[in-house]
């Protein structure tokens, strides 16, 4: 037997029959699509199991290749049992793609349902006629992958019946190797708020250089360049510089100079239009000839004038771009909340009848830009930030995990809409312990 314990989950591979592992909570059921009794692990599993689990299935069936159902376990000593359908050998394809889809569902309801050990025998390998070997690189794979996600499960078995896939997935177990992960960090609500750090930010970051984990800070603030930032995290314990963070007057300069080339309308602080220096600056009393509108937090100096003027160089003749640096509501300073740049970039396009580009977050594009420096997937990165809307769903739709702070402007309320942390932390200190235990 190999028994392996990867950042918390204790992976195994043992011989035996999958219905006899009554230290499970749940077993995987190699299904077939409507779910009745048959040959190999499904009928020995409605054998084990009783009339009742077949009644159970009924209107669960039928099931598509990739897909997976849950029920009770009857009288199986187990709590549950999972099944799935995979795919049959040149016929279903995707196969691999089919194949993985059947772990990785079978892992994501069990861990919508608590469940905290599942037994998987080797899917698709008898009758469906999947390669051993491959089947077990594509199961291994797909836990590895998984890992972040399984809030509950902390114990996996492989049950094979025969010896010969006994020892293949055996030594596909002893190769695995995990992946690499990044960070992408929030900086204002996560680190600091206001000129106040957040207790253990500090040591969060060092554990962080410790470990050699890839990490950007990210963040939506246009109202300073990166040079300030440099120095207010220096204040608070955490030495840093320019090239580990990225923010939207950086991508907004980038894309401008590859897309909209010509005078640039900054409406941004004069201090962070120092990011902008590889652009031309439109006179800032003209009205028109601009190839671009740039958007930034300007807090109290937008005036009516002002917002005016951006709106009449959005209607001029040839029309500009208008380009947003990031569409956050609002954010969260020490005398309460303050409006942020979405809400004058949503009346200038309403008034302009125009559409920004947004180079900040949530837009999946700035997302996918700071990943390109890590050199990191989307799947292997995760975003630690405060806004429920801004980093956690805007992370999670450029497909990476979101992790939300109960710190900055989090507010209880946020946990019960529709959108879903894949973690909840207190704070950026819990970061340590809790990412040990992935």
């Amino acid at each position: 037997m190999t028994i392996r314990k990867i950042k918390g989950l204790a992976i195994e591979c043992v011989q035996g029959n999958i219905v006899d592992q009554p230290d499970m909570d749940a077993i995987v059921n190699a299904a077939n699509a409507r779910l009745l009794p048959g040959g190999g692990v499904a009928g020995a599993i409605h054998r084990a199991a009783g009339p009742g689990l077949e009644k159970e299935c009924r209107p669960l069936a039928p099931i598509h290749p990739g897909e997976a159902v849950i029920t009770g376990g009857h009288n199986l000593p187990n709590r549950s049992v999972i099944h799935c359908l995979g795919p049959v050998y040149g016929k279903d394809e995707p196969a691999d793609t089919l194949l993985a889809d059947c772990y990785r569902n079978a892992l994501r309801i069990a861990a919508e349902h608590g469940i905290r050990s599942v037994a998987f025998p080797a899917i698709s390998t008898g009758i469906f006629g999947y390669p051993v070997e491959a089947a077990a690189k594509i199961a291994l794979k797909t836990v590895l992958d998984e890992l972040p996600r399984l809030s509950s499960v902390n114990h996996i078995r492989f049950v094979l019946f025969s010896s010969t896939d006994h020892l293949f997935y055996e030594r596909m177990l002893g190769e695995a190797k995990t992946k690499k992960q990044a960070l992408l960090i929030d900086l204002d609500g996560v680190l600091y708020v206001g000129d106040k750090a957040i207790t253990g930010a500090a040591e969060a970051v060092q554990w962080l250089d410790e470990e050699k984990i890839p990490y950007l800070f990210v963040t939506n603030t246009s109202s300073r360049p990166r040079s300030a930032l440099v120095e207010k995290l220096a204040r608070f314990g955490i030495i840093t510089d320019e090239a580990v963070i990225f923010s939207p007057p950086v991508a907004a300069s980038q894309w401008l100079k590859a897309h909209a080339p010509g005078p640039a309308a900054l409406f941004v602080p004069q201090a962070t239009k120092t990011e902008f220096n590889c652009l031309e600056e439109l006179d800032p009393y003209t009205e028109s000839g601009a190839s671009s509108v740039v958007i930034g937090d300007l807090g109290e100096s937008w005036s009516f004038p002002l917002l005016n003027r951006a709106f009449r160089l959005l209607m001029a003749e040839p029309r500009p771009v208008l380009v947003a640096l990031g569409m956050t509501r609002y954010w969260r300073g020490p005398d309460g909340f303050h409006l942020d740049v979405a809400p004058f970039v949503k009346a200038l396009e309403h008034a302009a009848d125009c559409r920004a580009v947004v180079l900040g977050k949530p837009a999946t594009e700035f997302f996918e830009a700071g990943l390109a420096i890590l050199e990191c997937p989307t799947a292997d990165t995760l975003m630690i930030g405060d806004d429920i809307v801004g980093d956690v769903h805007g992370a999670q739709r450029a497909g990476m995990q979101g992790v939300l702070v109960r710190t900055g402007k989090f507010r209880p309320q946020d946990l019960d809409g529709d959108i879903k942390p894949d973690a909840v932390l207190d704070s950026i200190a819990e970061l340590p312990a809790w990412w040990e235990n992935l």
